[in-house]
Order: structure tokens, then sequence, then C-alpha cells
């Protein structure tokens, strides 16, 4: 089963496959466009193997991937061995100013679930919260578009039909690491249409 792990540049998807993979937590911050990863979730009595291919939009749609056209293709690609039955979706608790909008300003939200929702219809979204080592960190005074807490992640469980949960986690300093393959696994499964799955 194939599941494809999507956010923006600076979300945290190459730390965090790198940590579930039994890796060190890098220290350089350049990100890759794709990374790979594999693990097995139980299905009842059956187990069932899941590959995770981590994709991060070009440099020039830094900010509004959900627009990036061969991020599309490839995501609706129906060749063999390339349908994504699921998407974990990731999203920082907290990011950093910058010129263009916030990764965590709801109107990108929203714009990258209803694309993934447009160009994988059946395919269940987690909601990744990644970085959650920051989020002690306190927001900026007028600006709450720099953070995406656990109260607006499940209210997207409430408003998008395919969003199906949340998972929390942080790479750098470890929490909800050790069980992340286990958890995303059981919601992938239990959430397949067909007995079948997607990661953004």
């Amino acid at each position: 089963m194939n599941c494809v792990i999507l956010g923006e540049m600076g979300a945290g998807k190459k730390c965090l496959l790198q940590v579930a993979e039994g890796e060190a937590f890098p220290k350089g911050k350049k990100g890759a466009s794709q990374l790979e990863g594999k693990t097995s979730a139980k299905a009842g009595k059956k187990t069932v193997g899941i590959s995770f291919l981590a994709l991060t939009p070009e440099f020039s749609h830094h900010g509004s991937g959900w627009g990036d056209e061969e991020l599309i293709e490839r995501l609706g690609s129906q060749k063999k061995g390339e349908v994504f039955k699921a998407v974990a979706y990731c999203v920082p608790a907290r990011t950093y100013a910058a010129r263009h909008a916030s990764i965590c300003d709801p109107k990108s939200i929203n714009s990258w679930i209803t694309m993934i929702s447009k160009v994988l219809p059946k395919a269940p979204i987690i909601i990744v919260r990644t970085k959650t080592d920051l989020e002690a960190t306190p927001l900026t005074k007028g600006k709450t578009d720099l953070g995406l807490s656990v109260e607006q992640a499940n209210a997207l469980v409430s408003e998008h039909e395919r969003v199906c949960g949340v998972i929390d986690c942080s790479a750098k300093d470890g929490s909800g690491m050790e069980e992340f393959y286990d958890s995303l696994g059981k919601l992938i499964i239990q959430h397949q249409p067909d007995g079948s799955c997607v990661i953004c």
C-alpha cells in the first residue's frame, strides 16, 4: 500500500521520516524533494505493508504548494505501483513569519486539503502536527497564523469528510516518534473505503 506524505517546505517531512526510520535527528537544514520509508500495520489478523513517499513542492511554489502542477500530476498517477491510497499532511505546530502566507494559515491548510480531496477523492487524510517541541514558544501577538493548535487540527477532522485523524510528534525531541508508524498505519487502515490509504 502506498501513502504520500505532503506539506510545504519547512513542515518537517524529511526529519520526520528519517527519525521514524531510526536515524538521528538531522542537523542540516536542507530538505529533500523526495524521501521514502516503509512499515507495516495490523488490520485484524492480517499485517499490511505500507510504503511512504514524502513529496515537497518546488521552491517556486513555496507557501502555495497546493498549486504545484508537477506535484499534482504525481499524486494523480494511475501507473501500476504508483497509486496512493492515503495521505499524511504535515503542518508544524509552530512556524516562522515570512513574506509569503504562513504555512499554518487556515487558508493554506484548507487549500491543501481541497487539492488532495480533488486529486485523491477516496484517500483518507491524516493531519500530522510536526515540531510540537516548539509549541511552548508563545505566538507573537497578532500572529495567530504561525501555529496549528491541537484544537484547530481536531476541528479539521470535523470540517472535512476525508480528514480522519490527527497525530502529534516532534522529530527533534522524539515526542510521538516511537509510536508514529503504528498510529499512522492504524488510521490509514481503519479509514480505507475498500480496505486500502493517503498521507499529506
